[in-house]
Order: structure tokens, then sequence, then C-alpha cells
């Protein structure tokens, strides 16, 4: 699982790999143009200019290789470079290199006037700054960026954006907004933050060779979770596996209003894999769900049309409830008895959460094994109000451990958070996924993962990984705007499948 360094562990990371291969500074610099180049090369066709902005630092000589490898690689480039006093040594030696390429055409720069006018399909490549800055980019730099912003063009980040550190934008300081942040083999807290969806639309992460022993000396409580993690944790079907076996859930769900929540959680718990289930909801959605899903067995309440009381049997080996129960008072006290008597690995969201945000004395009854999956409403809620996400992803962490809890914070990188207080930022998902009903849906995908006997937070993990690739696969056969949460079960078994072959 790779982790998410801070600045001073990266420049560690650098020395110890330049150390140990025996190489310099500007071989590993040369590493990371070419893999920044094969992924930019992938995603935009060579037709198009190419402009970059270097800084004088070495995120500005990573800037200058990149020029140079696009040169030779028939790209129409024109290389600016902020005039400086002190340019670092590896700039220098790109800057050289540049200038005896054939094709170069670099410009030192210093005043607005000195910039281009640029056609509406260029694409600015932004090397100004790394994640060593640590103050406010002002004066003729931050009225760059501010031109840089805007430009009616692609904006693509070496590394990070300029004006950014490696947590958030320093106070007051110019940033570069991207379209696409091609950051260097370990990711950087402020690129996954909601915080900034401002400066950062898109990432990619481009492997540059730095050695794996030093990045595994580094301590860290935040790691970034992508496939090849999930697919070493997901468990193979067995060929003499029975149903039993696959575990047998019980859904809680449901109400007369909010049948279909019932009927999403119930139907990508069964896309997800479970040998079983049982879909407790009130009398008045037995039809519906008998008719919506054949292969799950409804536990009709007594109530026509909410719960009102919940049967926590031993059979069942993991439990799902909230999506869809509304907070009827009688809803109220059969969710306080479940608490109660549970004993089973259970999901608690939604309505359940908004239960639990009221009777906050509750949650030193939440039962062991239990993940609870808040939005940001949800958990601030929970807990107190956030200005910042990156301070609301702190309180989760301490809400984790005082809990004995994990918790999933949905948001574009969904965070996932365990007892000992370690933060797991999940890489898949896209905007087309926020609408409603995804929650249910994910709610029924790691209560499948927890009744097959997958530990709690391999649960989360891999719910949250599959539940956002899924969605990936729907945007990418329907595309963003027109996807619904039902579209993310569709293409459930083809994200499975994905990860499992």
């Amino acid at each position: 699982m790779r982790k998410i360094l801070n600045s001073r562990q990266v420049r560690e990371v650098d020395a110890l790999t330049i150390r140990k291969k025996n190489i310099l500074s500007h071989e590993l610099m040369e590493s990371a143009a070419k893999s920044f180049v094969k992924i930019f090369s992938r995603r935009y066709n060579n037709d198009r200019p190419v402009i970059v902005f270097c800084g004088p630092g070495n995120n500005g000589g990573d800037g200058l290789a990149i020029s140079r490898l696009l040169l030779k690689k028939s790209w129409d480039v024109s290389t600016y470079y902020l005039q400086s006093d002190n340019y670092s040594t590896d700039f220098k030696y790109n800057l050289d290199k540049l200038l005896k390429t054939p094709g170069n055409n670099v410009r030192i720069i210093k005043e607005t006037a000195q910039l281009p006018a640029l056609q509406k399909d260029t694409i600015i490549i932004d090397a100004l700054f790394g994640t060593g800055l640590n103050k406010p980019i002002t004066g003729f730099t931050a009225s760059l960026i501010e031109w840089v912003n805007r430009q009616p063009c692609i904006r693509v980040a070496v590394d990070i954006p300029s004006g950014m550190s490696d947590t958030m934008p320093p106070e007051d300081s110019a940033v570069v907004k991207t379209d696409l942040t091609i950051t260097f083999q370990i990711p950087k807290m402020s690129l996954l933050l909601e915080d900034n969806k401002e400066y950062v639309n898109e990432l990619a992460i481009a492997d540059i060779g730095l050695d794996e022993e030093a990045i595994g000396r580094q301590t860290t409580n935040s790691y970034f979770v992508q496939k090849e993690d999930v697919k070493q944790k997901i468990k193979p079907v067995k060929r003499f596996s029975s149903k039993w076996e696959n575990g047998h859930a019980l859904l809680i769900a449901g109400s007369y209003e909010k049948t279909g929540a019932a009927i999403l959680a119930a139907t990508s718990c069964m896309r997800a894999g479970v040998g079983l289930l049982s879909v407790h909801v009130p009398r008045s959605a037995k039809n519906a769900l008998n008719i919506s899903i054949p292969e799950a067995m409804i536990v009709p309440d007594v109530h026509e049309n909410i719960i009102t009381a919940i049967n926590t049997d031993p059979r069942y080996t993991a439990f799902g409830i909230g999506p869809g129960i509304g907070t009827n008072e009688l809803t109220v006290q059969a969710f306080i008895s479940f608490l109660s008597n549970c004993n089973k690995p259970v999901v608690i969201d939604a309505d359940a959460l908004n239960i639990l945000a009221t009777q906050k004395q509750l949650l030193n009854q939440l039962p062991e094994h239990c993940i609870l999956t808040p939005h940001a409403k949800e958990f601030d809620r929970l807990t107190q109000k956030h200005e910042k996400h990156i301070d609301r992803v702190e309180t989760q962490r301490k809400f984790s451990v005082q809990h004995k809890c994990v918790a999933v914070l949905k948001s574009a990188y969904t965070t996932i958070s365990d007892t000992e207080g370690n933060i797991y930022f999940n890489s898949s998902g896209n905007a087309g996924m926020a609408k409603a009903g995804s929650g249910d849906v994910l709610t029924g995908i790691i209560t499948a993962f927890l009744a097959k006997k997958y530990d709690t937070l391999d649960a989360a993990i891999c719910g949250a990984y599959v539940h956002g690739l899924a969605g990936d696969a729907a945007a990418e056969r329907l595309g963003k705007v027109s996807m619904k949460a039902g579209d993310i079960i569709k293409y459930l078994p083809r994200a499975l499948k994905k990860i499992t072959e």
C-alpha cells in the first residue's frame, strides 16, 4: 500500500535512493521526467502546442527535462523560466541540455509583458514550484499564476500544483488550478483533500524508481489504496464453497417513502457475493423487494410503514442497518435495542447515523467490528462542524480510536480510518457517483464483505474500492452526468471480475 509522506520524508527517500543506486540527482530527475512524459503522451496528442513554465529549483529542473523529452518526441514545446539569482544545480544541468536540443524555444521571463498569447488547444505544464515551497507566492510569480489560471487551456502540474504544500496551500498564496497533476510515486496529502478541489481535478501517479526499502523506512499513518492492495485482500471463490460459507447477511432498510434504499442496498449486497441475504423491511415493502430481488429472503416488520423491531438471530454473520429507515420514535427504539443485542459485525449508515447524531450516548454502545459510513454532513452531526476537510479527517482518526470502530468518510477520495488512528485514502471512484442512492449501494457491498467474514478494516477498504471501481466502469460507458446509483450495481460484476481475474 502506498505511503503518503510529507516533503521532508520525500527528500529523505530521494537521497537514500540516490545513495543506494549510486546515481546522480539529475539521473533521478531524468527518470521522473520520463515517467511524466509517458503518462502525458498517453493522455494528449502531440498535435497540440505545449508551453512549460519552470521555476528556479528542482521542480523547474523537472520541467526543463520534460521539455527536452517532449521535443524529442516531436511536440511543439516552448519553455519559459523565471529570472532568479539562485538556480539549483540540477536546474542548471537540465537548462544546458535543453539549450543544446534542436528546436528548443527557451525564454527567460521577469514580467507579464513577456507572456505569450496562447491558442485554446495549448497545454500548459506547471513546473514552477514543488513540495519544498514553504512560503506564499507573491510578486510577479503570483501574477504569472493568476495569468495561467485565466487561460482557456488545459493545465498539467509536475508533481504538485505550484503554490501548494504537501498538506495545504500556504495562506494567501497564488496556486495553479490544474486539470491533471502527475505526481512522483509518493502521493501528497494535499492532492487528496476536498479543500483543494479548486486546484486538483485529476491525479495520476508516476513511478520514478524510488527505492522501496527507503520508502519502507518512513513512518506514517496515512496510506493510498490502489487496485493491487485490494486484489491481495479479495478472497478467491473456492470450488467446493457453499452459500453458507459465503455468509448470511441481514439488511435492515427501507420505510414507506424509501423502499428504493432497501432495494439498492440489497441488490448490491447480492452482487458483491454474499451467500444468503435476508432483508428486514416494513410490511408495505415486501412485494417490491420480492419482485426486484427474488434471491433475497424478506423479513417483514410487524408495522406496515416503518421498522419497529429487529431480530439479531445468531445465524446471521453480519448486519447492515440504516438506508431509508427514517427516524420515527419507534424506529429509534428498535435501533437502540439492536445495538444492545448485536454481537456480530455491522455496517451503520444513513438514518441509523442520524439517530446516533441525536443520541450520542449510543456511540459508547457500538458493537465490536462496527463500520460507520457517513458523508461529510453526517459525520459533522456525529462530531462537530468542520470548516476544512483536513480537520474533518483528523477528527475521523480520533473518532475511530475513541469509539473502537472503522469509519468510512465518503468523499472524492473516501477515507477509511481504523482503531489505531491510520487513514486509508481510496483511489477509485468519480464525480458521477455523487447521486442519491450511491451510499445505499456502498452499504450493501461492505455488508457482503463483512458477512463473508472479512476483517472489519479489509471489508471497508475492499468495499469502498470496489464501489468506486464499479462507478468508474459505469462512468466510462454512460458518462458521469447520466449515470445513477443503480448503474454502480450494474457494473459491480465487471469491477469484481477486473480485480479477481
